[in-house]
């Protein structure tokens, strides 16, 4: 499956390099803009899966830049992520799928980025293995799909306890 694309927004350059440097841990791809004009640019070129927007910035702000991508039918689908230090602007972010206050820990970032682009939801197949549903009700003890029997419940708990 490929990498979700995320687009940073940040008038702060340390700011988009720590985004970029998170998200990319987390196995994402990511483009950055400095401002909401610059962005506008990128989304429309290549729709991200997820833009992460500070909101205090010159030129386009957070608030502007999110009604803008709501309101074009091509690209109001993405989701957004806002992104603040300030009280007062928490509720500028209307329209945002979901609001970030600052500071934050990497993990609480990567959950939200996660929820947002439904990375959380992915499988990790290996190559040539095929998925197929069990016909209903599956015959005998077992689905014959699987390619292996399932292992016991306790054992599954020993597994996880080591890791």
């Amino acid at each position: 499956m490929p990498s979700r694309r995320v687009l940073v927004v940040d008038d702060d350059p340390d700011a988009r390099l720590m985004f970029r440097l998170i998200l990319e841990s987390g196995g994402y791809l990511v483009d950055e803009a400095k401002d909401g004009v610059a962005a506008m640019i990128l989304i429309r070129d290549l729709p991200p899966d997820l833009v992460v927007t500070d909101m205090v910035m010159p030129r386009m702000d957070g608030p502007e830049l999110i009604s803008r991508i709501r309101a074009d039918e091509k690209i109001a689908g993405v989701s957004i992520l806002a992104v603040t230090g300030h009280p007062e602007a928490r509720e500028r972010a209307a329209g945002a799928d979901a609001l970030l206050s600052k500071p934050f820990d990497r993990a609480q970032l990567l959950a939200l980025v996660d929820r947002l682009t439904g990375a959380g939801l992915r499988l990790r197949v290996r190559p040539g293995f095929a998925l197929r549903r069990c016909p209903e009700p599956p015959p005998g003890p077992g689905c014959p799909s699987r390619r292996r029997p399932p292992a016991p419940a306790a054992a599954c708990r020993r597994r996880r306890s080591r890791a």
